[in-house]
Protein backbone atom coordinates (compact mmCIF):
# COMPACT_ATOMS: atom_id res chain seq x y z
CA UNK A 1 0.00 0.00 0.00
CA UNK A 2 1.26 3.49 -0.86
CA UNK A 3 -0.09 6.49 1.00
CA UNK A 4 0.66 10.10 0.00
CA UNK A 5 0.07 13.09 2.26
CA UNK A 6 1.40 16.63 2.21
CA UNK A 7 2.64 18.77 5.09
CA UNK A 8 3.96 22.30 5.24
CA UNK A 9 6.85 22.85 7.63
CA UNK A 10 9.11 25.67 8.73
CA UNK A 11 12.27 24.59 10.56
CA UNK A 12 14.35 27.38 12.00
CA UNK A 13 15.29 29.89 9.32
CA UNK A 14 16.06 27.64 6.41
CA UNK A 15 13.70 24.78 5.70
CA UNK A 16 10.48 26.00 4.11
CA UNK A 17 7.91 24.25 1.97
CA UNK A 18 5.93 21.16 1.37
CA UNK A 19 6.94 17.86 2.87
CA UNK A 20 5.60 15.05 0.72
CA UNK A 21 5.17 12.06 2.97
CA UNK A 22 5.31 8.69 1.23
CA UNK A 23 4.49 5.65 3.32
CA UNK A 24 5.28 2.22 1.93
CA UNK A 25 4.04 -0.90 3.65
CA UNK A 26 6.02 -3.87 2.36
CA UNK A 27 4.37 -7.29 2.60
CA UNK A 28 6.52 -9.57 4.73
CA UNK A 29 6.23 -11.87 7.70
CA UNK A 30 6.06 -8.73 9.84
CA UNK A 31 5.24 -5.62 7.78
CA UNK A 32 7.34 -2.50 8.25
CA UNK A 33 6.65 1.06 7.23
CA UNK A 34 9.17 3.42 5.67
CA UNK A 35 8.38 7.12 5.47
CA UNK A 36 10.26 9.59 3.29
CA UNK A 37 10.00 13.37 3.57
CA UNK A 38 10.95 15.48 0.56
CA UNK A 39 11.26 19.09 1.77
CA UNK A 40 11.78 22.30 -0.11
CA UNK A 41 15.19 23.32 1.23
CA UNK A 42 16.78 26.74 1.17
CA UNK A 43 19.67 25.83 -1.14
CA UNK A 44 23.06 27.48 -0.73
CA UNK A 45 25.19 28.32 -3.78
CA UNK A 46 28.71 27.77 -2.35
CA UNK A 47 30.77 26.97 0.73
CA UNK A 48 31.45 30.62 1.50
CA UNK A 49 27.72 31.43 1.66
CA UNK A 50 27.14 28.38 3.88
CA UNK A 51 29.76 29.75 6.28
CA UNK A 52 28.24 33.20 6.40
CA UNK A 53 24.72 31.83 6.97
CA UNK A 54 25.90 29.69 9.88
CA UNK A 55 26.20 30.39 13.59
CA UNK A 56 28.77 27.62 14.00
CA UNK A 57 31.07 25.62 11.70
CA UNK A 58 32.58 22.61 13.46
CA UNK A 59 33.75 19.05 13.08
CA UNK A 60 32.08 16.69 15.53
CA UNK A 61 31.40 13.04 16.35
CA UNK A 62 27.94 11.60 17.00
CA UNK A 63 27.86 10.26 20.58
CA UNK A 64 24.13 9.90 21.35
CA UNK A 65 20.73 9.93 19.62
CA UNK A 66 17.47 10.62 21.50
CA UNK A 67 13.91 10.58 20.25
CA UNK A 68 12.07 13.87 20.14
CA UNK A 69 9.42 15.68 18.12
CA UNK A 70 8.64 19.10 16.78
CA UNK A 71 5.13 20.39 17.54
CA UNK A 72 3.78 23.13 15.30
CA UNK A 73 0.40 24.86 15.09
CA UNK A 74 -1.79 23.36 12.39
CA UNK A 75 -5.46 24.31 12.30
CA UNK A 76 -7.76 21.45 11.44
CA UNK A 77 -5.64 18.71 12.95
CA UNK A 78 -6.45 17.15 16.33
CA UNK A 79 -5.61 19.73 18.98
CA UNK A 80 -4.63 22.10 16.15
CA UNK A 81 -1.12 20.68 16.40
CA UNK A 82 1.00 18.72 13.93
CA UNK A 83 3.73 16.53 15.35
CA UNK A 84 6.85 16.04 13.21
CA UNK A 85 8.97 13.11 14.46
CA UNK A 86 12.56 14.00 15.12
CA UNK A 87 15.70 13.29 17.09
CA UNK A 88 18.25 15.13 19.19
CA UNK A 89 21.71 14.26 17.90
CA UNK A 90 24.36 14.86 20.57
CA UNK A 91 27.78 15.46 19.07
CA UNK A 92 31.18 16.06 20.64
CA UNK A 93 33.05 18.88 18.95
CA UNK A 94 36.48 17.77 17.68
CA UNK A 95 37.82 21.12 16.42
CA UNK A 96 37.39 24.74 17.46
CA UNK A 97 34.47 26.48 15.78
CA UNK A 98 35.48 28.45 12.67
CA UNK A 99 33.06 31.15 13.88
CA UNK A 100 34.42 31.05 17.43
CA UNK A 101 31.33 29.90 19.37
CA UNK A 102 32.20 26.28 20.13
CA UNK A 103 35.42 24.85 21.52
CA UNK A 104 36.95 21.42 21.01
CA UNK A 105 35.52 19.03 23.60
CA UNK A 106 32.18 20.81 24.00
CA UNK A 107 28.89 19.21 22.97
CA UNK A 108 26.44 20.25 20.29
CA UNK A 109 22.73 19.36 20.42
CA UNK A 110 21.42 19.08 16.86
CA UNK A 111 17.74 18.72 15.97
CA UNK A 112 17.22 16.30 13.09
CA UNK A 113 13.82 15.81 11.47
CA UNK A 114 13.19 12.09 11.01
CA UNK A 115 13.90 8.89 12.88
CA UNK A 116 16.82 6.52 12.51
CA UNK A 117 15.26 3.48 14.17
CA UNK A 118 13.72 0.74 12.05
CA UNK A 119 12.12 -1.88 14.25
CA UNK A 120 8.89 -3.86 14.19
CA UNK A 121 6.09 -1.41 14.77
CA UNK A 122 8.39 1.64 14.48
CA UNK A 123 8.57 3.51 11.19
CA UNK A 124 11.83 4.85 9.86
CA UNK A 125 11.34 8.40 8.64
CA UNK A 126 13.99 9.89 6.39
CA UNK A 127 14.38 13.33 4.81
CA UNK A 128 15.78 13.67 1.33
CA UNK A 129 19.43 14.84 1.49
CA UNK A 130 19.38 14.64 5.31
CA UNK A 131 19.45 10.91 6.15
CA UNK A 132 19.54 9.41 9.65
CA UNK A 133 22.64 9.81 11.79
CA UNK A 134 24.45 6.92 13.46
CA UNK A 135 26.50 6.90 16.67
CA UNK A 136 30.21 6.95 15.85
CA UNK A 137 29.90 8.95 12.63
CA UNK A 138 31.99 12.09 12.13
CA UNK A 139 30.80 15.25 10.39
CA UNK A 140 31.67 18.77 9.45
CA UNK A 141 28.54 20.79 10.18
CA UNK A 142 27.36 24.31 9.35
CA UNK A 143 24.60 25.04 11.87
CA UNK A 144 22.16 27.73 12.87
CA UNK A 145 19.65 28.16 15.67
CA UNK A 146 17.22 25.25 15.84
CA UNK A 147 13.94 24.74 17.69
CA UNK A 148 13.56 24.27 21.42
CA UNK A 149 12.16 20.75 21.81
CA UNK A 150 10.90 18.58 24.64
CA UNK A 151 12.99 15.56 25.62
CA UNK A 152 11.76 13.59 28.63
CA UNK A 153 9.86 16.58 29.97
CA UNK A 154 12.82 18.96 29.62
CA UNK A 155 13.28 21.69 27.04
CA UNK A 156 16.46 21.33 25.00
CA UNK A 157 17.86 24.23 22.98
CA UNK A 158 19.13 22.88 19.68
CA UNK A 159 20.98 23.77 16.50
CA UNK A 160 19.98 22.70 12.97
CA UNK A 161 22.01 22.38 9.79
CA UNK A 162 21.57 25.41 7.52
CA UNK A 163 20.65 23.08 4.61
CA UNK A 164 22.00 19.84 3.10
CA UNK A 165 24.97 21.99 2.02
CA UNK A 166 25.81 22.28 5.73
CA UNK A 167 26.32 18.56 6.38
CA UNK A 168 29.50 16.74 5.32
CA UNK A 169 30.36 13.22 6.46
CA UNK A 170 34.02 12.62 7.33
CA UNK A 171 35.56 9.24 6.52
CA UNK A 172 38.39 7.58 8.54
CA UNK A 173 40.97 9.17 6.21
CA UNK A 174 39.67 12.66 6.97
CA UNK A 175 37.97 13.19 3.62
CA UNK A 176 34.44 14.53 3.26
CA UNK A 177 31.32 13.47 1.41
CA UNK A 178 28.45 15.95 0.95
CA UNK A 179 24.81 15.25 1.67
CA UNK A 180 23.94 17.88 -0.95
CA UNK A 181 23.40 17.03 -4.60
CA UNK A 182 24.41 20.50 -5.81
CA UNK A 183 27.21 20.56 -8.38
CA UNK A 184 29.60 22.68 -6.32
CA UNK A 185 29.26 20.31 -3.36
CA UNK A 186 29.84 17.25 -5.54
CA UNK A 187 33.07 18.84 -6.76
CA UNK A 188 34.34 18.83 -3.17
CA UNK A 189 33.58 15.14 -2.64
CA UNK A 190 36.63 13.31 -1.20
CA UNK A 191 38.43 16.57 -0.45
CA UNK A 192 40.11 16.78 2.94
CA UNK A 193 38.18 18.21 5.86
CA UNK A 194 41.17 20.48 6.44
CA UNK A 195 40.64 22.06 3.03
CA UNK A 196 36.96 22.75 3.79
CA UNK A 197 37.83 24.22 7.20
CA UNK A 198 40.44 26.49 5.60
CA UNK A 199 37.96 27.76 3.02
CA UNK A 200 35.32 28.32 5.70
CA UNK A 201 37.84 30.19 7.90
CA UNK A 202 38.80 32.47 5.00
CA UNK A 203 35.14 33.16 4.24
CA UNK A 204 34.46 34.04 7.88
CA UNK A 205 37.49 36.33 8.03
CA UNK A 206 36.31 38.09 4.87
CA UNK A 207 32.82 38.54 6.34
CA UNK A 208 34.22 40.01 9.56
CA UNK A 209 36.30 42.42 7.46
CA UNK A 210 33.16 43.44 5.58
CA UNK A 211 34.24 41.78 2.37
CA UNK A 212 31.95 38.74 2.47
CA UNK A 213 29.05 37.95 0.15
CA UNK A 214 26.51 38.19 2.96
CA UNK A 215 26.22 40.05 6.23
CA UNK A 216 27.35 37.93 9.20
CA UNK A 217 24.45 36.57 11.30
CA UNK A 218 23.57 38.72 14.35
CA UNK A 219 25.10 37.77 17.67
CA UNK A 220 22.81 35.76 19.94
CA UNK A 221 22.60 35.85 23.69
CA UNK A 222 23.68 32.71 25.52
Amino acid sequence: MIKHTTRFLLLGNVVVGALFVIQLTVPAMQPKTFTALMPSWHRIPDLESATELSDSVVTANVVKIRKSALRIKAEGLPGNVDVIPGEIITLQVTSDDVRGKKKKGQTLELFHTGTSENQDGVAQLSIEHDPPYQVGEAYMLFTTTGPNVDVGGQQVRTQSIVSPEGRWKIDPRGNVSPMSDMDWAKQLDKKSVGELRSRAARAHAAAVAGQGKLKPPPKTRN
